[in-house]
């Protein structure tokens, strides 16, 4: 995954800073989500995403994982 996220190495998943290919292992789809507070859209979008991720991945984890990438201007 690294070749189609350079520069990637690690990600944040569940509050811990963990590397990309251990968060992804074993993932059958994964999928990468740009998103902003200040964004109405994405606000809007955003809890239907994170309904269907629960839907799809249920009991299974490895169907999907997603990759969210803020575009705020800070951590708040």
């Amino acid at each position: 995954m690294n070749q189609h996220l350079p520069g990637v190495t690690e990600v944040i998943k569940n509050g811990t800073l963990v590397p990309l290919d251990q968060a992804i292992s074993d993932t059958k789809f994964v999928a990468v989500y740009f998103s902003a507070h200040w964004c109405p859209p994405c606000r809007n979008f955003t809890p239907v995403l994170n309904d269907f991720y629960k839907k799809v991945t249920g009991k299974d984890k490895k169907v999907l994982e997603i990759i969210f990438v803020s575009s705020d201007k800070d951590e708040e």
